[in-house]
This record gives structure tokens, C-alpha cells and sequence, in this order.
């Protein structure tokens, strides 16, 4: 006898033929091709090798870093198979969370 799978436990609201999970699921691709993050990446991996010729690894890492993804961070030692990725990651991270801390707290300040 083969057991069902139990529904997902979010909550579905069907207010026309698309549920809540997929109506986010599109306002979040929608919000990313807005926003340009993937050419803002490649224009970072652009500068940082090309120009400033940099190594790619590290390159790689300062963009990881810059975009606080630790998830692009180990896709890119996989591919590097190096530390290189990782040595750069950690010397830009906290400089670019604390200026995203900062960035907020002075745009709430702004606002308020």
C-alpha cells in the first residue's frame, strides 16, 4: 500500500486560479529582474578581473561577499578548487554587512 504525501503545510489562500506561494514566487522574480542583481554581479566580476586584473578566485569571492551569499561562496571554491574564494570572502564580508546595517539604519532614520 503506498502512503500519500501530506499537503505542504504553508497556508493557501486560492483568491482566482493562483495561490499565495506562487503569486510570491513570481512578485520575488519579477523584484530580481527589476532590480538587476545578476548585472550587478557581473559587472563586479567584469571590473574586478578585467580591469583591475585581479585572479578570478578571488574575484569571485570579493563578489560573494559584496552580496553577502555564502551559497555563491561555496559554489565558487568548487569550482576554483582552491581557498582563494574563501580568503577574500572573509576580508570583504563584515566590511559589507556593516554598511548594509548602517545603509538601513540611516534610511529608517530618513523615513521616521
Amino acid at each position: 500500500m503506498i502512503a500519500e504525501i501530506p499537503p505542504p503545510a504553508y497556508h493557501e489562500s486560492n483568491t482566482g486560479n493562483c495561490s499565495i506561494r506562487l503569486r510570491e514566487k513570481i512578485l520575488i522574480r519579477i523584484s530580481h529582474a527589476i532590480s538587476g542583481g545578476h548585472r550587478v554581479a557581473m559587472a563586479s566580476l567584469f571590473i574586478g578581473h578585467r580591469l583591475l586584473h585581479q585572479p578570478f578566485e578571488k574575484t569571485m569571492g570579493l563578489t560573494c561577499a559584496i552580496h553577502t551569499e555564502p551559497a555563491s561562496l561555496a559554489f565558487a571554491s568548487l569550482i576554483s578548487h582552491s581557498d582563494a574564494p574563501h580568503a577574500s570572502y572573509a576580508r570583504v564580508f563584515p566590511v559589507c554587512t556593516v554598511a548594509k546595517i548602517v545603509l538601513t539604519q540611516l534610511l529608517v532614520t530618513r523615513r521616521g
